[in-house]
């Protein structure tokens, strides 16, 4: 199970390899298979993507006629950024531990081996297990799957990490990008010559966890607002905000330059301040006179960014069950994007999310008229089934199928607080084994 995990299938890379390491687990284990490669038009991801499939019998569909059970599960990871390295999958008395154990490739592999032990025996109903990619990019893999009728099941067996409960109903997920004009940059040091480099860590969490701890990029607004209430002046040059997809924002980078005659005192109050916190690190770089060369944000974009993550949190606070966070924020030439993550419960429509934040939006708007904007809707991954109370909060592509007329339901090993998007996912082995029997019986309740 290691070594099928272990194929690492984020963004950079894609599923492909992940796919394909699946389906020789497939082949060996005597299933008809097949891989299907994925395509899309999303800047900055692999074009490397692709679902793989297994049948219980022969890979003939009808078109026409729903028949079959599909189990389906998401097979590309995320995880936290750590200064460039990846984290493998390991293996304990105890625990399979790593990236990704959580976010559904270990259950597949369940999945797989339970329906194994029934291969040799007549089926009433076909099955089909398919490791689909793109779970992080809006359900891609879903819904190419779903186009191309390579399947067309009459039930869907979705994946979250449940602790194997069954459930039925599945909260959404709505992202914004915010685009912010920066080509206005002053490129004259103008005196703030001392460079102060600020990295901010912070846990990873998935937003299906109530979690009131503050992200990496709120401990940085804080810096910054703790900074200039401290009576220190300075210059803010750089933001970067970055984490895993779906989860609170675990690493935030900004810069800032300060004039000559405060740098020491502002090191000291660094040092004494921020050091280090309950769940939170704080790391400084320092740097000698820098004369030219350097762009700074306006005071207005820097006041808009301190206030868009205010409102965002405060519009988010007036949806039931919501969770709501600044995702990422990325850098480019004469631009700074903003990442507005939102995920929301059933009863929640998100058109209307969508026209009431522009309401708030353009209010904020309207305090700034020389910072030009351009919002972007960026995805919807929408919620399944009618109950709040019920549903599960991990993202899940129920509603997806549920768009599509087909009966969703979701189950999954594991839980959610196992460090779900952290690089210390984990999941107990007798959860494992009992996962497969559960799935075992489903199948021969489903199909036999």
């Amino acid at each position: 199970m290691v070594d099928a995990l272990n194929p690492l299938s984020d963004e950079s890379r894609g599923t492909e390899e992940s796919a394909r390491a699946l389906l020789k687990i497939f082949q060996e284990l005597g299933f008809k298979s097949q891989l299907q490669t994925v395509h899309h038009s999303i800047d900055g991801v692999s074009k490397r993507q692709a679902n793989v499939i297994g049948y219980s019998s022969d890979m003939l569909v009808d078109r026409t006629t729903r028949r079959g059970v599909l189990m389906i599960n998401p097979i590309d990871v995320t995880q936290p950024p750590r200064a460039g390295l990846d984290f493998a999958v390991t293996a304990t008395d105890q625990f399979l531990l790593g990236p990704g154990v959580l976010q559904g490739k270990a259950d597949f592999i369940c999945r797989i081996f339970a329906a194994r032990e029934l291969l040799e025996r007549r089926h009433k109903n076909p099955l089909y297990l398919v490791g689909a990619c793109g779970s992080h990019l809006g359900m891609i893999g879903a819904k190419f799957l779903i186009e191309s009728r390579t399947v067309n099941p009459l039930s869907v067996l979705g994946y979250a990490p449940t602790g194997l409960a069954l459930r039925q109903h599945g909260f959404g997920h709505f992202s914004l990008r915010v685009d912010m004009d920066c080509s206005a940059k002053d490129r004259d040091s103008r005196g703030y010559s001392r460079y102060v480099g600020v990295r901010v860590k912070s846990p990873s969490t998935d937003l299906s966890i109530l979690d009131s701890q503050e992200t990496a990029f709120t401990h940085a607004i804080r810096f910054l607002l703790s900074s200039a209430e401290a009576g220190f002046d300075f210059q803010w040059s750089t933001l970067k905000v970055g984490g895993a997809e779906g989860a609170r924002p675990s690493l935030s980078d900004l810069v800032i330059f300060v004039p000559p005659f405060q740098f020491e005192d502002f090191k000291r109050f660094i040092r004494e301040r921020f050091s280090q916190g309950e769940g939170v690190e704080f790391e400084f770089d320092f740097k000698g006179a820098l004369d030219s060369g350097v762009g700074f944000f306006s005071p207005e974009i820097a006041e808009f960014i301190v206030r868009l993550e205010r409102c965002w949190a405060e519009f988010s606070q007036k949806i039931p069950f919501s969770r709501a966070v600044v995702g990422r924020a990325d850098p480019a030439l004469n631009r700074l994007s903003l990442r507005l993550d939102l995920r929301y419960p059933p009863s929640v429509n998100p058109k209307s999310v969508e026209s009431d934040w522009k309401a708030v939006f353009a209010d904020l708007l309207r305090d700034y008229p020389k910072v030009f904007v351009k919002t972007v809707k960026e995805r919807i991954v929408p919620a399944f089934g009618q109950d709040d109370e019920a549903s599960v909060a991990v993202i899940t592509d129920g509603g997806v199928f549920e768009k599509e007329k087909f009966p969703y339901q979701v189950m999954g090993v594991g839980y959610d607080h196992d460090g779900l998007k952290t690089d210390q996912e984990k999941i107990r082995w007798d959860d494992i084994d009992q996962a497969i029997r559960v799935y075992k019986d489903w199948i021969e309740s489903q199909c036999l």
